[in-house]
């Protein structure tokens, strides 16, 4: 399991990655050989660093950081075109990257239009066209990695602090309270609100791997067991399930019958045979945007560069807008 210390070093490597390809069989020419069936999937962009999180430009565009504690660059990568690389149709980076910025891991889009990451210096607010930052860093130290908006206004946010604590913050960076200590302790990775802000969803990776499931008034719905490690987390609205973006290069789906998140989940295995996971996002069109720890081509050719993967299937922006997700009976809160 590599620590986020270890993470943010390997950001520092850029251009001793790019050796060591490998040529595999044609058969697993997909950045997940295995993926479940009604869902499509290709290499979207590639990068010799290290790839945490990932959030969205106005026009689309995936901003991606290196995972680092404090001071990380953003990489931009650009939506409206893209390049043959290995029989794969690529997105490739704007120039002038990486642009100088102050993220930790943990990366969020704003319905204000401004990205937010959670720092160990506490949550900085950047520009979401520049990567400047705009404000911060501000509140409790964090612990680098989750950061999420609630989908409902007034838009506050919940971020992860060095400790496991969690906290809420206003867009503003004015004011912060204590959200739950509920995991106190834990290592919290990626946290995503349900596409209703009711529910607040944890990638749990110690003491236990685990989903962790949080109440909006912060008071904890479940720990759902897990065999693989989880990171990013990602929520499909048309077949109301949650997935999570795995350490040991798999996908984990979660089915709670009638949208019940006390219930105990049907789990299955969504998606195997990639790279190491980290962070996911989804974009306002409905797909996942998550980093992995290794590239495949469509060609079958394999490299050390790190990647974003982009998987459709109507899954849904939580981040990024209000929506309505099914019909939550007030007795399961």
């Amino acid at each position: 399991m590599k620590s986020l210390l270890q993470r943010s070093l390997l950001a520092g490597f850029a251009t001793l990655v790019l050796s060591g390809f490998v040529t595999p069989s044609a058969t697993s020419a997909a950045p997940f050989p295995f993926l479940q069936p009604g869902f499509t999937q290709s290499l979207w962009g590639v990068y010799p660093n290290f790839l945490g999180g990932v959030a969205f430009a106005s026009d689309g565009d995936a901003w991606v950081d290196f995972c680092a504690f404090s001071g990380s660059p953003l990489l931009r990568f650009d939506r409206q075109t893209t390049v043959l690389v290995n029989g794969t149709l690529i997105h490739p980076l704007v120039g002038g990257v990486p642009f100088a910025s102050n993220a930790g891991c943990g990366l969020t889009t704003h319905p204000n239009g401004s990205l937010y990451s959670n720092t160990s210096s506490g949550v900085v607010q950047l520009d979401g066209n520049t990567a400047a930052q705009t404000g911060g860093p501000f509140g409790p130290a964090g612990n680098a990695l989750g950061i999420a908006v609630n989908p409902n206004a007034p838009y506050d946010m919940v971020y992860v602090g060095s400790d496991g604590t969690l906290y809420k913050v206003n867009a503003a960076l004015s004011s912060f309270i204590v959200f739950s200590l509920a995991v106190q302790g834990s290592f919290v990775d990626g946290i995503s609100w349900d596409p209703t802000g009711a529910y607040l969803f944890l990638a749990n990776r110690s003491p236990n791997f685990r989903l962790t499931i949080l109440r909006a008034d912060g008071t904890l719905v479940q720990h759902v067991p897990m065999t693989s490690e989880p990171d990013g987390i990602s929520f499909n609205s048309s077949q109301n399930f949650v997935v999570t973006n795995n350490t040991d290069g798999t996908m984990t789906r979660f089915d709670f019958a009638g949208n019940n998140f006390s219930l105990v989940p049907v789990v299955s295995l969504f998606a195997s045979g990639g790279f190491r996971g980290d962070l996911s996002q989804v974009g306002t069109e409905g797909c996942i945007y998550l980093t992995q720890d290794g590239a495949r081509y469509d060609d079958g050719t394999v490299t050390t560069e790190n990647s974003v993967v982009r998987i459709c299937g109507d899954f849904t922006p939580v981040d990024a807008r209000p929506t309505t997700w099914g019909k939550l009976k007030a007795s399961y809160r």
